[in-house]
């Protein structure tokens, strides 16, 4: 069974910001947005 084109890939990350800006990227992709800001604490 093939995988659809669309699966993303899970990496291993050093910590969550890295992992939070992964997946905005891929999110910015797929909705075709080309900024997100996010609130870091």
């Amino acid at each position: 069974m093939e995988k659809p084109s669309y699966t993303y890939e899970p990496k291993d990350f050093k910590n969550f910001d890295e992992a939070a800006d992964s997946i905005l990227k891929v999110m910015s992709r797929l909705l075709d947005i080309n900024t997100l800001f996010i609130a870091k604490n």
